[in-house]
């Protein structure tokens, strides 16, 4: 009884974790098939790293995100191993955004902010 009341539990909050997901419009799929947003990607951790290196002006500190550095690592620090890493934008001809999104079983878990307009 006990192995069936934890099997049970178990599947009930991957349930709500995958209806979370999908209620809260952070299911990855649908940047893909959206005609809105474009998906680069995936990226390593060292990809990303190189190609984003900024120097903060105050300290001439050559860091990955430059002022966002703290931000990237929180993001960084959310990373297990099976997780993607991908830069998603959207231009919509009133407003433009992008950012790298950290995917998990196709569940966006988090967003790192690059560029808006």
């Amino acid at each position: 009884m006990k192995y069936l009341l934890s099997i049970l539990m178990i599947f009930s909050c991957s349930k709500s974790w995958s209806l979370e997901c999908v209620e809260e419009g952070k299911v990855f799929k649908t940047y893909l098939e959206s005609e809105k947003h474009t998906v680069e990607g995936p990226f390593t951790i060292e990809q990303l790293e190189n190609i984003n290196m900024i120097e903060v002006r105050e300290t001439k500190e050559v860091i990955p995100f430059g002022y966002s550095n703290k931000l990237w690592l929180e993001f960084k620090s959310k990373l297990r191993k099976g997780d993607s890493i991908y830069f998603v934008k959207l231009i919509d001809g009133k407003a433009y955004y992008g950012g790298h999104i950290l995917v998990r079983e196709g569940c966006i878990i988090e967003f790192l902010m690059g560029v808006t307009s």
